[in-house]
């Protein structure tokens, strides 16, 4: 255990490892994993003074599809992408899921004409 002491007050501090399919990767400690270990099932175990907890499952799946678009709209009218409608111009990211469950990841750049 890793104690930090600051103007009187003591902090307990926590360790944690990542896992992938139950397997330790050694030395990713930080928050941000340093390597893309590709897909499958990751968990983070965390050691504190009050105890050890290990995270539910998270599960990783690289999208089957990727794709961009290039949008212009009229100012003033609004473009639905997702479950979001859109007037502003920028560059907007949406994950799609089909009915077969596969992931489609598009960005589409949204530009808005003066009318």
């Amino acid at each position: 255990m890793i104690i930090f002491v600051r103007q009187g007050f003591s902090y307990n501090a926590f360790v944690q490892n990542k896992n992938k399919e139950g397997v330790a990767l050694v030395g990713e400690t930080a928050a941000k994993l340093s390597t893309m270990y590709g897909e499958g099932a990751y968990q983070i175990r965390i050691m504190s003074a009050a105890g050890c907890r290990v995270s539910e499952n998270y599960i990783h799946t690289i999208p089957s599809h990727i794709d961009t678009v290039y949008q212009t709209i009229c100012e003033g009218d609004e473009l639905l992408f997702g479950t979001n409608r859109l007037t502003e111009p920028d560059v907007y990211v949406e994950n799609f899921i089909s009915s077969k469950n596969c992931d489609s990841l598009v960005t589409l750049y949204l530009e808005a004409q003066k009318t």
